[in-house]
């Protein structure tokens, strides 16, 4: 588990909660409360590992990317409401 940066300003989690809220808040009412930071971490994986992957060009499969992506995403939130 990684420790929590002490060096982060009350500024920047601030920033950091409300750039996510819209998020959880989907997530809320979809999982509900307690499972809503376990949701939002498996989307937040989700969209990093995609977005890392495009970046260092690793996902050379050819096909619709845009498509591709829209169908990843939707079997992500489509298994959420069977976390635990």
């Amino acid at each position: 588990m990684v420790a929590p940066d002490s060096t982060r300003s009350d500024e920047s989690l601030a920033w950091r909660q409300e750039s996510v809220a819209p998020l959880i808040i989907a997530l809320t009412t979809l999982v509900g409360t307690t499972r809503a930071r376990v949701a939002s971490r498996t989307v937040t994986a989700f969209l990093h590992g995609f977005v890392m992957m495009q970046q260092a060009a690793a996902s050379r499969l050819g096909g619709n990317i845009d498509a591709d992506f829209d169908g990843a995403l939707d079997a992500v939130l489509r298994g959420i409401p069977t976390l635990r």
